[in-house]
Formats: C-alpha cells, structure tokens, sequence
C-alpha cells in the first residue's frame, strides 16, 4: 500500500514538473521572457524536491517515529516547494511593477 502511494506522489510530481517545463519552453519561444522566467522558477523549485525530501523526511522520521508522516511529508514537500517559489515570483512582479510605473511617469 505504501509503495502505490508513493508511486503516485512521484508520479503527479514528475507530470508537473514536465508540464512546467513545457510551459517555460512555450513562452521562451514566444519570446515571453517575464512569463519564461515565471515558469522556469516553477520548474526550478520542483527539481529541488528531492533535495527538500532528504531534508525535511529525516526529521520528520525521527520526530514522529511514523514511516507514514515522514511518507506523507515527500509529497507536501514539492508543493511547499512551489508555494515558496510563487512567493518570491509575485513578490518580483509586485516590487518589479513599482519602479516601470515610477519611470513611465517621469518619462511622461
């Protein structure tokens, strides 16, 4: 049972992460930089997953002594990943956004 599940996580994680990079890929031909960027910061952080997984499965492990938590915690693991790198993407277009408007009007 515990197999099939994770079979699944990585599996969902593995369609996401090529959905992602097709996306990136997409824009990059469209010649969509910002989106381009957006994306492949998406791609990014899923790529990283396993690293997130070896950091965060072990502690888990040993808080918990439960195979299932720290099972659990490899799928949210790639998500918390992506919710991270959304952050700091609207964080960028929400501080970036600021200075294009302050220079269109001094331009003006």
């Amino acid at each position: 049972m515990i197999s099939c599940q994770v079979c699944w996580r990585v599996g969902t994680l593995g369609l996401v992460w090529l959905l992602t990079a097709a996306v990136a890929l997409t824009r990059a031909r469209q010649r969509r930089f910002d989106e381009h960027r957006a994306w492949m910061m998406r791609s990014y952080s899923l790529t990283f997953a396993a690293a997130t997984v070896r950091l965060a499965g072990l502690p888990l492990l040993i808080l918990t002594c439960d195979p299932i938590v720290a099972i659990t915690g490899t799928f949210w693991s790639w998500i918390l990943n992506l919710l991270v790198a959304e952050w700091f993407i609207r964080r960028r277009s929400a501080v970036g956004a600021q200075p294009s408007d302050a220079h269109s009007f001094v331009n003006s």
